[in-house]
């Protein structure tokens, strides 16, 4: 089921997961995911999204699994990530070592139980 987020009540919101899975969204991710302050879950995998992992994710303090897998997302991960205390999980395959390497700063990926 796929839905449109600037139509939700995102205020109470923990998880966005199956809602925004495979639904072939396009383009960079929204905006409106910013204002999800209590998101402890996003997985926005398998779509289209483009561009970079945007600053403001790393602003989604109770964050602690993130899944961005399977889209055209590029770049380095942002410096802001690093203030996601409660993340260990992160996915946004493909990952390789090199791509480690592309912390914006400098950043203990070891705190992550999976990448």
């Amino acid at each position: 089921m796929c839905i449109i987020i600037d139509k939700l009540n995102v205020s109470l919101l923990v998880q966005l997961c199956r809602y925004i899975d495979s639904c072939g969204l396009s383009g960079d991710l929204p905006l409106t995911l910013s204002k999800l302050k209590n998101l402890r879950v996003l997985r926005a995998s398998d779509n289209d999204f483009t561009g970079k992992i945007p600053d403001y994710i790393g602003n989604l303090s109770n964050l602690e699994e993130l899944k961005l897998q399977g889209n055209k997302i590029e770049g380095p991960i942002p410096a802001s990530l690093s203030k996601l205390v409660k993340l260990n999980s992160l996915y946004a395959l493909p990952v390789t070592l090199a791509t480690l390497g592309l912390w914006e700063t400098p950043v203990n990926p070891a705190k992550l139980q999976h990448i």
